[in-house]
């Protein structure tokens, strides 16, 4: 696959003479080079480590990151040279408060630890951290239940080392002196550390598409670099001299910045353009850019997975080439940040759908608004604040009201606008050839707009991109296959049906996790959500914009603990909770939620149906309110979908489950969703004689902690040979059918 464009590339170059032939040899061989690079790195990337292993002696070489009670950092292991990613869960509020004020950076520590390989992805279009982590060149994640500082001691620090120390220092400089409101913004536009940021303004900006500006970028570094040479010149120092000041002093930013792609490729490219400016002569921008591209894959041939290399890259390049013959033409700042944001809006565009399956509507007006202020007005303050505290060693209050009062008005604004319930378009993960569409159309775009100025002109040259948008949000209409899905949420249920030609998305019950009482100091500001972190990513990824019923089986938090997250984040139409006498306090609070957000609400029980088309479904169970306890209280709903039969059990144990088979004799279905994850209180004989299942699929944690499945349903189940799938064993479990015809497969073998 890499060899036959290049040989199609060979031939096309010869023939029409689009290079010459010395040109044409130079690339060939420069590609012939990089597939030799990348086949090596892919070769070495191997780990050296056993896994039996228990002792080890860490060197850490990033500052560690404690959120809440986790204690988690990046360490080598002195014995294979070998990255690995160390996790120790904190004792006690003293053992964190005396660990926040240590320099991790650097030092060394004896450990005594399990060695675990990091967790692959286990549904589809999800997120995998094996493989991220892998690229980084770490195979191993080591968690030790017992951390003692005494047994560390800091090395012998190289420059980088010392470097990283500084940046961890400053960190904890801002934290100890700067106003709470402050400092969090300060440590991200200053250091690049976004870990302390409020995790809803930090969903907010996300969501507006401005992002980027709670990161040190390639505009931040540019900015900090013009500064530093106005200032520089006005103090009378000489270009030349200040230049050679800029190639010293970068490196050493770059690293306390925190060493991001965005951050590297700016650094990189100022260096570049400064020792060219020195030593030869001026050189195109955008030569400097692909230099800098080819040096920067060469030396880390991974980072070509990293999405915020690709970002940088694209469309920092885009806007390079936009620059001369569009970006010249106009002459008002606003329209000029205009066609900027737009620019670099329809730039990213393939590679925001890609990783992250939408795109904001609001971006180009939010970049118009937030831009400016974060550029050249809280970055100038931030970084005047920190120098006036370290030289003077006191406040000067007005600027520190200045940007306490400007951060609450932005972040109050970027909550308002983010809340909008169309402020981004899902259109999932495009296909292959939706992605070529989208490249080809989009330098049409600039090729037409190239052409000619005018209102006119530019619509006429948006037809192309707008078409391609078009066809992709038009893709799940024109869709001929459905889908019955159970995402891996761990110990809980969530499965989603997509009926074709967009007739109907249902969801049964959405996961959630079991909350357990915490001390303050022990909450965690990004707390693990199945709603939010699994099952809102999957939907978007399958460009599900709506869900027609969201069914949730009963009150139990695994069921429907991600609901508000789902209903935050998708639009609902109906949720359908079953029939009873009294209501949990979760699902009071998803009642309220769905009366702030107008969702309609049904109480149901058995005999409420409806069909669409071919695909039919009835509700079997409960069948009054009389229910012992929640589970054999859950809704079982009943379908014939895309051929097959389909049982839905939610968490029947044995009591409900001799009501069902009485209530309605023999079933027989195809599929049968083991009722309560395989609890030996469920899936008894009497009532697998009276379905009598062709396939058992049991949505289960892995390891969890009630023994899910149990012996007993495993055997009863062999008994009755059934064929068993497991989410704990296979992922995520996917039906894809057309028509009357489908096929199972898993994310796991």
């Amino acid at each position: 696959m890499y060899f036959i464009p290049l040989f199609l590339f060979f031939l096309f170059s010869i023939f029409t003479k689009y290079l010459s032939r010395r040109l044409t040899l130079l690339f060939i061989l420069c590609s012939v080079l990089f597939f030799i690079r990348g086949y090596v790195a892919s070769y070495d990337n191997v780990t050296d480590i056993i896994s039996e292993r228990t002792d080890f002696r860490l060197t850490f070489t990033h500052g560690w990151v404690i959120d809440g009670d986790r204690l988690s950092a990046q360490a080598i292991d002195q014995l294979t040279n070998e990255k690995l990613l160390f996790t120790y869960y904190v004792q006690s509020k003293e053992e964190k408060d005396s660990m926040e004020k240590i320099t991790s950076t650097g030092l060394i520590c004896n450990v005594n630890g399990k060695l675990e390989i990091p967790q692959e992805a286990t549904n589809f279009h999800s997120f995998d951290y094996q493989q991220y982590l892998q690229r980084k060149g770490i195979h191993w994640q080591i968690q030790t239940e017992r951390f003692d500082l005494r047994s560390c001691q800091m090395s012998n620090t190289n420059i980088v080392t010392q470097i990283w120390q500084w940046r961890e220092k400053g960190i904890q400089y801002v934290n100890k002196y700067f106003p709470s409101e402050t400092a969090p913004l300060t440590n991200a536009l200053v250091y690049g550390d976004r870990s302390q940021l409020d995790a809803s303004v930090e969903t907010a900006y996300q969501r507006l598409g401005v992002i980027h500006l709670l990161a040190i970028s390639g505009m931040h570094v540019s900015l900090l670099a013009g500064m530093l040479l106005f200032v520089g010149l006005r103090l009378g120092v000489t270009r030349q001299h200040m230049l050679i000041i800029l190639v010293v002093l970068l490196p050493i930013y770059g690293v306390i910045a925190g060493g991001t792609p965005s951050v590297i490729r700016a650094v990189a490219m100022l260096i570049f353009a400064a020792l060219f400016k020195i030593f030869l002569s001026a050189m195109r921008t955008q030569d400097v850019l692909c230099i800098v591209f080819v040096c920067y894959l060469f030396i880390t041939p991974f980072t070509l997975y990293d999405v915020g290399f690709q970002l940088s890259f694209a469309v920092t390049y885009v806007l390079l080439l936009s620059s001369y013959s569009l970006l010249k033409r106009r002459t008002s700042p606003i329209r000029s940040l205009f066609v900027i944001s737009f620019i670099c809006q329809l730039a990213a565009t393939p590679i925001l759908l890609y990783s992250f399956f939408e795109i904001s509507i609001f971006s180009l007006v939010a970049n118009i608004i937030f831009v400016p202020i974060f550029s050249f007005v809280l970055l100038p303050l931030c970084l005047f604040l920190l120098a006036y505290h370290l030289i003077v060693g006191t406040w000067a209050w007005i600027p520190i009201q200045w940007i306490n009062t400007l951060l609450e008005r932005m972040n109050e604004l970027s909550l308002t606008i983010a809340d909008f319930p169309q402020a981004v378009l899902t259109l999932g993960r495009p296909s292959l050839w939706l992605i070529l569409l989208y490249l080809f159309a989009i330098f049409l775009f600039f090729l037409k707009w190239e052409k000619g100025e005018g209102r006119k002109n530019f619509l006429l040259a948006s037809i192309a991109p707008f078409f391609v948008f078009f066809i992709h949000y038009l893709t799940p209409y024109f869709t001929f296959t459905g889908e019955v899905s159970f995402i891996d949420v761990g110990q809980g249920d969530s499965i989603f049906i997509r009926l074709p030609h967009n007739r109907g998305n249902y969801l049964i019950d959405t996961g959630g996790v079991l909350s357990f009482e915490k001390e303050e100091w022990q909450e965690r500001t990004g707390a693990f959500d199945p709603g939010e972190d699994i099952v809102v990513p999957f939907l978007k990824s399958k460009g599900i914009r709506k869900i027609d019923k969201l069914i949730l089986t009963h009150g139990d938090s695994d069921h429907m603990g991600g609901a508000p997250a789902v209903m935050s984040m998708v639009k609902v139409r109906e949720i359908l909770l079953p029939i009873t006498n009294e209501r949990s306090a979760l699902e009071t609070e998803i009642l309220k939620l769905a009366q702030t957000r107008h969702v309609n609400v049904q109480e149901i029980s058995a005999g409420v149906r409806w069909r669409m088309k071919d695909e039919k479904f009835q509700i079997l169970m409960p069948l009054d309110k009389t229910a012992n306890n929640k589970n054999d209280g859950s809704i079982v709903l009943y379908a014939v979908i895309g051929g097959l039969t389909w049982l839905f059990t939610g968490d029947l144990e044995e009591a409900g489950e001799e009501k069902l088979v009485s209530k309605y004799g023999r079933l027989s279905v195809d599929v049968l969703k083991v009722g309560h994850h395989g609890s030996k209180t469920s899936t008894t004989e009497k009532f697998l004689d009276g379905v009598k299942p062709k396939l058992a699929v049991i949505s289960v944690g892995r390891n969890n902690r009630f023994g899910h499945p149990t012996e007993e349903v495993l055997q009863r189940l062999s008994d009755h040979q059934i064929p068993i799938i497991r989410t704990d064993h296979h992922g995520g479990i996917s039906y894809v059918f057309f028509r009357g015809n489908g096929t199972f497969s898993t994310v796991l073998p």
